[in-house]
């Protein structure tokens, strides 16, 4: 799983004093194992989100995150990068282990 693509909105709520802003990222090369409950879990226990209860949107090859401070963007951006290389290394070393051990099984009841 690569991050492909990442880019900035910021959207003006009722409330002219705060500012909504979007983060969106693409992502390329997703295991074919579930790895959104591997990117949620990493993300969840992230500091970043332990501090800012920010939730993660995901769709397809999509990730949105909804942020209400500017100066969070780029600790946010750089904790997203790392939980997909964290969640990437854990889906396809998860997937490797199911499989190894399925073998086991078949070999065990041939």
């Amino acid at each position: 799983m690569v991050l492909d693509h990442i880019s900035i909105s910021g959207s003006m709520p009722d409330c002219p004093d705060s500012c909504v802003y979007r983060i969106r990222a693409e992502l390329k090369e997703m295991p074919e194992v579930n790895w959104q409950e591997g990117l949620r879990f990493i993300w969840c226990n992230s500091p970043f989100y332990l501090c800012k209860k920010s939730d993660l949107i995901m769709g397809g090859n999509e990730i949105q995150l909804l942020l209400y401070d500017s100066n969070d963007i780029q600790n946010a951006i750089d904790t997203l990068e790392n939980a997909i290389e964290k969640a990437d290394n854990l889906a396809r070393n998860s997937s490797i282990s199911h499989t190894s051990r399925y073998r086991k099984v078949v070999t065990l009841f041939s």
